[in-house]
């Protein structure tokens, strides 16, 4: 009895977790447009401004680096 009740319990709380999410992924697509879009730009621009910065300020070993890390 015990462990059928943790199991009932289990089991809405997976079904309340799907239902968030669910609610959450409709709530983040109309949304997308203007969070993810501004944001991929933004994460863009940083990466070029951190690797411009990259290759003047740091020495040759590090350019290198982060010539093949930062694509």
């Amino acid at each position: 009895m015990y462990s059928g009740s943790i199991w009932f319990f289990i089991m809405i709380m997976v079904a309340v977790a799907a239902a968030v999410t669910d609610a959450l992924l409709v709530f983040f697509r109309q949304l997308a447009p203007f969070v993810v879009l501004p944001a991929l730009g933004i994460f863009i621009i940083h990466g070029t401004v951190r690797q411009a910065v990259g290759f003047i300020v740091m020495p040759e070993r590090d350019q290198a680096l982060m010539s093949l890390t930062v694509i």
